[in-house]
């Protein structure tokens, strides 16, 4: 089995591989600020990103410390950024198969769990990223994988890796602090310790896993006045959190939600399920977890396996099924007022192995379980549904993830909207340089890392017609520079933005002169009086 394991997460990375050697990572404002940090962190600069802001007042500092670590071998940050995320695939695809084999007995359920971490959408779409995602959920993984390993055998290695795992994994993502809660509830409520011993183990996890996150927080609030980045305020109450988490979760069942903007008309499909799979996948959701509780009930009860000792594997599933309840309620309820983003795949990801490892458990207890009379009845109906499920899921992993790839790598002739070298405008500055006085919208992350073009980048401000107009006019009356001035304003989708956008003004100003203009992006320059 560990051959085929690691034949299956060979070919994971390596179709990770061909897929990023094609277009490259893809990039959000987070990914520009994790690399310029590495990046001047590399050159002696600090923890500072591409605008010279205090970055670990804003993310958590370890992945850029990580890239610029790799950069000392000569090694760029973006293809650092690479080389991470490849290698951490397949260790994902491989301790998601480890960690299952520790408790499943059959081999067929285990590789094809790990060639639907391979296929799947959600864990290769976060690996296309330069972010910090794949790193998070291997760290969690990790993290609990140990902890259910210390809980059954007591040995304290374990128990010192899981909080050495996730004590990496809060200065990875902030919400790392979920895997630190998850793990100390868990030794709290395990009756196989004393009471004094619970109290003790948990309290020495909670406060070493915590060190290296006080000591960031600490720092933040010495030298920022505030302990994590910026919060907003978002009008999302609890009942939308929860349907975006539900949201999320049924999408996995179809394809991520980032694929949406990438799938050709073949795989249109995808994009909006009938109204019978949403209901379906409600219903499986509703059934596998009242009948599922009294099939294992049941077996608990009359089933007699030689050499399957249930209460121990039990113990070791208790560290994905606490985390995912953890991590979702944590949200849920924080994340609406923590950030201005919805809870979407991303926030999700981390998840996804945990709930997958739980599905497969209980498809192998229902399949094993020695159950009387009407049970019978039960255990049919809930394995049906599971099975059916995990039908679905896997066809609609493998034909999402052949249609993203095979966009992603031209053989369709699409083109990919998201910015990466290869993006047509990203083409064409780094084939003509501008050098000048630069006015760009919300991209301004993009130019520092994918051109030539240093910073400082000004903003291009908000308005209406008129005043983005008047704004025009300024500039060109304007005697402060005598270089040219350009607003570059990229849009992946051509949507007018709230930014004053040159597309519109064009015709209405005498002062805006065309350079180019790109499916994602225009360039034009402002004539001076």
């Amino acid at each position: 089995m560990s051959f085929l394991l690691g034949l299956v997460a060979a070919i994971g990375a390596a179709h990770l591989l061909v897929r990023s050697s094609v277009h490259g990572l893809l990039f959000t404002w987070d990914s520009m600020a994790y690399l310029s940090t590495a990046e001047n962190l590399a050159a002696g600069k600090g923890l500072r990103d591409y605008s010279y802001h205090l970055f670990e007042a804003w993310w958590p500092p370890f992945y850029p410390v990580l890239l610029a670590s790799l950069n000392l071998f000569g090694v760029s940050v973006l293809e650092a950024s690479r080389f991470v995320n490849i290698v951490v695939f397949g260790l994902i695809i491989l301790l998601t198969g480890h960690w299952l084999s520790r408790y499943i007995k059959s081999s067929s359920l285990v590789i094809g769990a790990a060639v639907l971490i391979m296929a799947s959408p959600i864990i290769t779409q976060i690996a296309s990223y330069a972010l910090t995602d794949t790193l998070f959920v291997l760290l969690t993984i990790l993290a609990l994988l140990k902890i259910g390993a210390f809980l059954n055998q007591k040995k304290i290695n374990t128990f010192v890796l899981s909080a050495f795992f996730a004590s990496l994994a809060s200065i990875t993502r902030y919400l790392g602090i979920t895997v630190i809660l998850t793990a100390t509830i868990l030794i709290l409520i395990d009756r196989n310790f004393s009471i004094s011993k619970r109290f003790k183990y948990a309290t020495t996890y909670a406060v070493v896993s915590s060190v290296p996150l006080s000591i960031i927080l600490g720092i933040n609030q010495i030298r920022t006045g505030r302990y994590a980045g910026r919060r907003h305020s978002t009008e999302a109450t609890l009942l939308e959190s929860i349907q975006q988490v539900g949201d999320t979760l049924s999408l996995w069942f179809y394809a991520s939600e980032p694929t949406k903007r990438w799938l050709i008309s073949d795989y249109l499909f995808l994009l909006d399920p009938p109204g019978w799979v949403s209901s379906y996948l409600l219903a499986t959701t509703i059934s596998v977890l009242i009948l599922g509780f009294f099939v294992l009930k049941s077996t608990l009860r009359f089933q007699s396996i030689s050499n399957f000792d249930t209460t121990d594997q039990i113990r070791e599933l208790a560290p994905p099924l606490l985390f995912t309840l953890v991590y979702t309620a944590s949200l849920i309820f924080l994340t609406p007022i923590a950030t201005n983003q919805a809870i979407d795949f991303r926030y999700l990801a981390p998840v996804y192995v945990p709930i997958l490892i739980l599905i497969i458990f209980s498809l192998e207890q229902l399949l094993r379980a020695k159950v009387q009379g009407w049970m019978h009845i039960v255990k049919l109906a809930a394995t049906s549904l599971i099975v059916f499920s995990l039908m679905i899921h896997i066809d609609r992993a493998v034909r999402s993830n052949i249609g993203t790839t095979a966009i992603a790598m031209g053989l369709e002739g699409q083109y990919v909207y998201e910015y990466s070298p290869n993006s047509p405008i990203i083409g064409y500055l780094n084939s003509n340089p501008i050098n000048g006085n630069i006015f760009n919208n919300a991209g301004m992350n993009v130019l520092y890392q994918l051109t030539d073009i240093p910073a400082p980048v000004r903003y291009i401000p908000e308005g209406d017609t008129e005043y983005c107009l008047d704004w025009v006019e300024s500039i060109a009356d304007s005697t402060d520079s005598s270089d040219p001035t350009y607003i570059i304003y990229l849009d992946r989708e051509h949507l007018v933005r709230s930014y004053c956008d040159p597309r519109e003004l064009v015709s209405q100003s005498q002062y805006l002169i065309p350079i180019v203009e790109h499916t994602d992006g225009v360039v034009y320059e402002i004539a001076r009086q």
